[in-house]
């Protein structure tokens, strides 16, 4: 099993596509895998102001690299790059969100290590399907 951070899902998390993703992590990948849920830090928005962002899973893998992973479930809606809905409600485009949070993270890390970390970052946007 992966190792996970942490390592139940929090009772709070509203999402039940990131329960089931939480879960379905867990019982997919060994332990050569460190998986964090709902990762905190702050970044920058489209304007370049910054916020609080929130990054629904991080997976790093030591000879793989780090995928940012940003899940979705319900009915989701998109319509081009510049509005997407869930369950009729408009939230971020998923994969800007996800793109962004990537960015965040490996200057959270360039800053914190004293220089750009050498590995490989992508990014990516489920919907849940399990």
């Amino acid at each position: 099993m992966a190792i996970l951070s942490p390592p139940l899902i929090s009772p709070d998390t509203e999402s039940q596509a990131e329960v089931k993703t939480f879960k379905h992590l867990n019982k997919t990948f060994d332990d050569s895998w460190t998986i964090f849920h709902s990762f905190s830090m702050q970044g920058k928005n489209r304007e370049g102001k910054l916020i609080d962002a929130e990054t629904d899973f991080i997976m790093f893998h030591r000879e793989y690299g780090m995928l940012v992973l940003e899940v979705k479930g319900g009915v989701i809606e998109f319509d081009g790059a510049a509005k997407c809905l869930q369950n009729g409600k408009e939230i971020s485009a998923p994969e800007f969100q996800a793109k962004a949070n990537k960015y965040n993270l490996k200057n959270l890390l360039k800053r914190r290590l004293y220089g750009d970390p050498l590995i490989r970052y992508t990014q990516t946007v489920s919907k849940h399907w399990f």
